[in-house]
């Protein structure tokens, strides 16, 4: 004898119109001092940085221009496409590529 046939489920609808989500617009900061946990970026420029780690192509160059650059960031993460900083100090910094005149890393 054949078992009972089991509840039909009906396939889920489409969806009334489709849904558009845009993309974010790159964004750049230009930063006196961070000070995060995480600092996640394309590329950063930076006088100095201080990390336990760092993920990237790193490039020492001159010091930066940095006048006209106020205020300071103290974050958990902060991601941005690029970073352009005097001081930045975080447990990890993750980029694609790091312009930067003085770095210390003080584990790995």
């Amino acid at each position: 004898m054949a078992p009972p046939p089991g509840p039909s489920v009906p396939p889920p609808l489409p969806p009334s119109r489709p849904v558009i989500v845009a993309a974010p617009e790159p964004n750049t900061l230009y930063v006196e001092a961070i000070k995060a946990k995480q600092v996640l970026a394309h590329t950063i420029y930076a006088d100095e940085i201080r990390a336990t780690r760092v993920t990237a192509r790193v490039y020492r160059t001159e010091r930066l221009e940095t006048r006209g650059w106020h205020g300071a960031i103290d974050t958990g993460v902060l991601s941005a496409s690029v970073i352009y900083v005097k001081e930045l100090e975080a447990d990890t910094v993750e980029a694609d590529t790091i312009f930067v005149y003085k770095m210390k890393v003080s584990g790995q």
